[in-house]
């Protein structure tokens, strides 16, 4: 990741660049898809504003975007296991985790294992699950770790990995990104966005999804680092303890 703030407006933001915004609890991403076919993603957090990711984009002919990222790759999924791969950094360490999970197939026998077995199978070096299971309060098949096993190794021979093909989505008079290559579980990513969007008060927007935003909106919010949010509500719950 690189350092990137808008200190001097060193770069020209163009009246037919597309910007976007996620906003989160801490932090905020903004997607910049530039009229040159490049796009950044810009993260706005406490401490100051970088660079999260770089590459390149396209509209194809359904009308998506198809984003090749330089820093990024899709996650790994199957039914109800996923593998938050993230960066391509992490890539290397997925033959590993295929692995870890054919020795612990060749161990164990059951036809089904519970979701804190499954979990701990494979860690990272924070101790870490490697492998999220979802809902965690599930018995997992065996077919599915087998599943997963597969799909790790026509993974790492996919050369498209970085490649994620983005719509934007309209419900409820909202609209924002779906992106269709995230890990898909119970109707997927999006069936949580429209679940957001339906709970919402009026006047609000969806957390951690990313929503069309104005260039000057954009400009602005992008020089500054994220500024702390006060939630009364948080601290009356934590003095109840």
């Amino acid at each position: 990741m690189t350092s990137f703030v808008f200190a001097k407006n060193d770069e020209n933001l163009s009246v037919n660049d597309r910007f976007y915004r996620k906003a989160g609890g801490t932090h905020t991403s903004y997607l910049w898809l530039r009229s040159d076919g490049s796009y950044k993603e810009i993260t706005r957090e406490h401490v100051g504003v970088d660079e999260s990711d770089r590459g390149t984009w396209m509209s194809g002919k359904a009308g998506e975007f198809i984003l090749t990222s330089e820093e990024r790759v899709k996650s790994i999924g199957y039914k109800h296991i996923s593998i938050g791969v993230s960066l391509k950094e992490n890539v290397v360490n997925q033959e590993g985790v295929r692995q870890k999970i054919m020795d612990f197939l060749q161990t164990r026998k059951d036809a089904a294992f519970q979701s804190d077995e499954v979990e701990d199978i494979a860690k990272d070096e924070a101790g870490i699950p490697e492998l999220f299971v979802y809902p965690y309060d599930i018995q997992v098949p065996r077919e599915e770790l087998e599943g997963i096993a597969n799909t790790i190794n026509k993974y790492l021979k996919d050369e498209a990995k970085n490649v994620f093909l983005v719509r934007e989505v309209e419900y409820k008079g909202i609209t924002y990104l779906s992106w269709e290559d995230e890990i898909a579980y119970e109707g997927g990513y999006d069936k949580e966005i429209r679940e957001k969007i339906d709970n919402l008060q009026p006047g609000q927007l969806p957390p951690l999804v990313f929503i069309p935003i104005q260039k000057k909106v954009f400009e602005k919010e992008t020089k500054i680092s994220q500024p702390f949010i006060y939630h009364p509500e948080s601290n009356e719950k934590f003095k109840e303890r």
